[in-house]
C-alpha cells in the first residue's frame, strides 16, 4: 500500500465529488463543465497523450492540474471575458504566457512562468 501523507487521494476525492454535484464555483458553468469532463477522463486514463504512458493519473497529478486548469480558466474569465474555453483564440492564449512570462501575472504563492504549466501537462491545443 502507497503512503499518502499529504492525503491528496482524500482531498481530490473530496474535491471531485463537490465539483460533480455543484460545478466548479470559481470559474463559468461552462468552463467548469469543460475543466471537470477532462479531469475526469484523465483520472480514466481516456485523451492522454500517445508519447505519454498509458492509463489512469494519480490524485497527485489530478489536483496539480485541477489548480492549474481553474488558475487558467480565472485568468481567461477576468481578463479577456471568456466564459467559454473552447472560445479561446491563439493570440488571447499567447498573450496570457506572455504575461506570465514577463510577471505581470502573479500567484500568490510565487511567480508562475508558462514554462511550469506547459512543462507540467496542461497542454491547451486550438
Amino acid at each position: 500500500m502507497k503512503r499518502d501523507p499529504y492525503n491528496h487521494k482524500q482531498r481530490w476525492e473530496s474535491w471531485k465529488t463537490k465539483a460533480c454535484q455543484n460545478g466548479i464555483s470559481e470559474v463559468s458553468p461552462a468552463n467548469s463543465k469543460i475543466i471537470l469532463q477532462y479531469l475526469l477522463d484523465m483520472e480514466m486514463g481516456l485523451n492522454v497523450a500517445s508519447v505519454s504512458s498509458k492509463g489512469p493519473r494519480s490524485p497527485i497529478r489530478l489536483n496539480t492540474l485541477r489548480e492549474k486548469l481553474i488558475f487558467l480558466a480565472k485568468h481567461f474569465e477576468e481578463r479577456f471575458e471568456l466564459d467559454d474555453l473552447t472560445q479561446l483564440t491563439e493570440e488571447q492564449l499567447f498573450r496570457l504566457f506572455t504575461d506570465l512570462n514577463s510577471g505581470l501575472i502573479k500567484n500568490s504563492y510565487c511567480n508562475i512562468s508558462s514554462v511550469n504549466y506547459l512543462c507540467g501537462g496542461v497542454v491547451l491545443v486550438i
